[in-house]
């Protein structure tokens, strides 16, 4: 293998404490087999591209063709548990535009951009993947018209893979 070559990594469940932080487990000789350091951004390709911050595999998962990833991440790169997943270091760029739209049809998004900076700030985006927000953000995120906070799924709608920088 070639230095920067992408592989195929199988797929494994996020520990608990890394769902919802945008990240994958690597262990580092794979990391280093695409040319990729921790918090390099990674294309995942399944069934469709997605991309994430790649963070060093835990200790009992170094040296083990395997990539943790949540639930989320997964859909995005339209994969599951055990299937297996191309993994390459991304080319990116900052994204200079990003529309957000409601996983929920029919629901419009208003929220001060300082918000949305501090949620997305740092995370890598694809064009139509889904990203989780916090629930203290969407508290703050509101359907038009209604008192309820809305849904804490929303779909990025621009060029990538781009990094969300306010």
């Amino acid at each position: 293998m070639t230095e920067g070559e992408p592989i195929r990594l199988k797929v494994s469940e996020a520990n608990q404490g890394d769902v919802g932080k945008g990240i994958v487990r690597i262990g580092e000789d794979f990391l280093a087999s695409i040319d990729a350091r921790p918090l390099d951004v990674v294309e995942l390709v399944g069934s469709r591209p997605t991309a994430a911050l790649a963070v060093s595999a835990y200790s009992q998962d170094q040296g083990l063709d395997m990539i943790r990833m949540d639930g989320l991440i997964r859909s995005n790169a339209g994969t599951s548990i055990g299937q297996y997943v191309e993994v390459k270091k991304a080319s990116w760029s900052e994204a200079k535009h990003v529309t957000l739209a409601p996983v929920t049809q029919g629901m419009q998004i208003f929220a001060p951009g300082d918000v949305l900076t501090r949620v997305f700030n740092g995370r890598p985006l694809i064009k139509g993947m889904s990203s989780p927000l916090p629930a203290c953000a969407s508290r703050l995120l509101t359907p038009s018209g209604a008192g309820r906070p809305c849904s804490r799924s929303y779909s990025a709608a621009f060029g990538c893979p781009g990094i969300w920088s306010g």
